[in-house]
């Protein structure tokens, strides 16, 4: 009876993992029974060790940027959640909070915030502490907008190409 042929492990313990040790299987001439046979199958071991650890470079690759992906999620998932934060006070909530006050806050203040805008407090001092807000809010949008990005250079400059061209049509006072 004759024994079964036995493959030679792949290299170091953990190599094969990064495709390494693959050429390293190889059956003799005696146990293949062939010498084409044996040498190509040490061509397929070979090319086998190149492919896999083609592979594995190519999932290293995905995996870093995936975690570079999940890093922009999570400050997109942030900015987000702060956003909505800001609206749900603004809509529902007290006026008075800022939007930096109101990221910050809990969602359970944020509720809370809301509940109490069923009883509206309709005083003159609510109402210009509401209005002052607003126009805090919008002066800070606007310079979001003209600041921030290259849609909000354009912007800047449209706006200031605008005023120039305002200024220079309109008449001065005693013309």
């Amino acid at each position: 009876m004759s024994q079964a042929p036995i493959l030679r492990t792949p290299g170091m313990v953990g190599g094969g993992a990064v495709g390494r040790g693959f050429c390293g299987l190889e059956l003799t001439q005696l146990q293949m029974g062939h010498t084409g046979l044996a040498k190509a199958f040490a061509t397929f071991a070979e090319r086998w060790e190149w492919g896999v650890k083609a592979l594995v470079d190519e999932g290293n690759e995905i995996a870093e940027k995936l975690d570079l992906s999940a890093g922009y999620y999570h400050e997109a998932e942030e900015y987000a959640i702060g956003v909505t934060k800001d609206y749900v006070v603004a809509a529902y909530g007290d006026p008075a909070v800022s939007g930096e006050d109101a990221e910050r806050m809990s969602w359970d203040q944020v509720g809370a915030s809301a509940k109490g805008s069923w009883t509206p407090d309709l005083s003159q001092q609510s109402a210009s502490e509401s209005l002052h807000q607003m126009g805090q809010s919008w002066q800070a949008t606007e310079e979001d907008l003209t600041t921030s990005g290259q849609y909000g250079t354009q912007l800047r400059a449209g706006g200031e190409f605008v005023r120039e061209s305002v200024d220079a049509v309109t008449p001065e006072d005693g013309d």
